[in-house]
C-alpha cells in the first residue's frame, strides 16, 4: 500500500464551500460511463430550489449530511510540503431524485401571448422567446417540448404562442372536415394535401396546421410524401376540452354537452366520443335528482403542483370523490402510480360503500 505524507492547505476553511459530492442515481452513472454527449445542466431562477437536468428527465438536489466527513485531496502548489494537500473537509452530499418537470409557470409567463384568428401575428402584445423561458423553467428539453404540445403552445419563428381553446376547436374541425372532403384516411392523411386546402380555403398558417397535426397524432417522413397518421381520441378529447372550457363557472347539462360535442366532431368521428377521455379536466355534479348531471370546467392543469394544496383545493371543491375521479388529478404532480397511492394514504382517507365503490374525503373531513 503506498504513503503519502499529507497536509493541511492554508487556505482550508476558505476552501470549503468551493467543493461539492453529488451522488449520481445509477441511469446517469450509465449515461456518464458511455460517454454520450448528454449534458446534465442546472435550471431555474436565483430564488429556486435547484433541480439538475438531462437531456429528458429532471432531478431534484437535496442536501444531506453525512456521519463521516469527506477530505478533498490535491497535489501541492509551488512550495507547499507533502505529497497531498487538504483543501477542503466536506460534511454534506449532495442527493438527487427523479422530479416531475416544474412546468407549472409557464401559464403565467405566456400570458398576453395568445394566438388565436384576432391576433395571429399582428398588433401590440407580450412576446416570449423560447430561449429565454427554456433557461428559466426546470424542466428537461424533452419535458419542456413535451410540455408546449400537451399545453398547445406554438412556436413561431422562436416565440412562444398558446392557441386559445376557440381557435383550437375551429382549426381542428377544418382539419376534420378537410379530411372528409378530400376522403383521406386518418391512418395515413398527405399532408401537404390538407395544410395547402386549409390555407386556401381559410387563411391558415401552413406552419400552425403542421404544428397542430404534430400535436395530435404522428407525421410519417419515411414515404416520399409526408403522412399525418391522426390520434381520433386525442382530437376529439381537445374538441371535447374546447366546448367545456367555456363552462368554467357555469355548468352544462351533461347530455346537452355530448350532444354538442358529437355535433361538432361528426358523424365519421361521434362514435369515439366518451367522457373518460376529459378525466382530469371537469367537475361532475348532481346535486337534485330532478335534474340530469352537469358538467363544469375544472382542469388539473390549473391546480396547485404542491401535493398539500392541490389536495386542500380539489376537496374545497367537492368533499367527497370517487376513487376513479381523483386519481386523474394527481398524473401532472407524481412521477409514478406508486406516488399516487402515497399521496392519496398521506392527504385523504378511503371509504367503501355498501356497493363495493371507494370514495375519498379529506382526512379531516367527514362524508356528507
Amino acid at each position: 500500500m503506498s504513503e503519502y505524507t499529507l497536509h493541511f492547505s492554508s487556505k482550508r476553511g476558505s476552501d470549503d464551500s468551493q467543493y461539492k459530492l453529488m451522488e449520481l442515481p445509477k441511469e446517469l452513472v450509465h449515461l456518464i460511463e458511455k460517454e454520450t454527449q448528454d449534458q446534465f445542466t442546472i435550471r431555474g431562477r436565483d430564488d429556486d430550489d435547484a433541480v439538475l437536468c438531462t437531456a429528458d428527465k429532471t432531478y431534484n438536489i437535496r442536501a444531506v449530511m453525512v456521519s463521516n466527513s469527506f477530505c478533498v485531496l490535491t497535489p501541492p502548489n509551488g512550495d507547499e510540503p507533502g505529497d497531498a494537500v487538504i483543501r477542503a473537509t466536506i460534511d454534506h452530499i449532495l442527493e438527487l431524485s427523479p422530479s416531475i418537470a416544474k412546468l407549472h409557470r409557464l401559464r403565467g409567463m405566456l400570458r398576453g401571448c395568445e394566438y388565436d384568428e384576432d391576433s395571429d401575428g399582428r398588433g401590440d402584445r407580450e412576446r416570449r422567446m423560447l430561449k429565454v423561458v427554456k433557461s428559466e423553467l426546470q424542466a428537461s428539453d424533452a419535458e419542456l417540448e413535451a410540455g408546449l404540445r400537451d399545453m398547445r403552445v406554438l412556436v413561431l419563428n422562436g416565440e412562444l404562442r398558446p392557441m386559445t381553446p376557440g381557435y383550437l376547436n375551429h382549426v381542428l374541425e377544418l382539419i376534420l372536415n378537410t379530411l372528409v372532403s378530400l376522403s383521406r384516411s386518418t391512418d395515413g392523411a398527405p399532408i401537404l394535401d390538407i395544410i395547402e386546402t386549409i390555407q386556401s380555403d381559410h387563411e391558415i398558417s401552413p406552419d400552425v396546421s403542421r404544428q397542430i397535426m404534430s400535436w395530435f397524432g404522428r407525421i410519417d417522413s419515411s414515404l416520399s410524401a409526408e403522412t399525418w397518421i391522426m390520434d381520433v381520441d386525442a382530437v376529439v378529447r381537445q374538441i371535447g376540452i374546447g366546448i367545456l372550457s367555456a363552462y368554467r363557472s357555469s355548468s352544462i347539462e351533461q347530455s346537452e354537452f355530448m350532444k354538442r360535442w358529437r355535433t361538432t366532431v361528426g358523424d365519421s368521428f361521434e362514435n369515439r366520443i366518451s367522457l373518460s377521455l376529459l378525466q382530469g379536466n371537469y367537475l361532475l355534479t348532481d346535486q337534485f335528482a330532478t335534474t340530469s348531471p352537469a358538467l363544469s370546467y375544472f382542469p388539473s392543469s390549473e391546480l396547485p403542483i404542491s401535493p398539500a394544496d392541490r389536495f386542500a383545493e380539489l376537496f374545497l371543491v367537492q368533499p367527497k370523490w370517487k376513487a376513479a375521479d381523483i386519481v386523474p388529478f394527481l398524473d401532472d404532480i407524481v412521477v409514478d402510480s406508486k406516488d399516487k397511492d402515497k399521496l392519496l394514504m398521506k392527504f385523504a382517507r378511503s371509504i367503501t360503500d355498501k356497493d363495493g365503490v371507494t370514495y375519498y374525503t379529506s382526512r379531516g373531513g367527514t362524508i356528507a
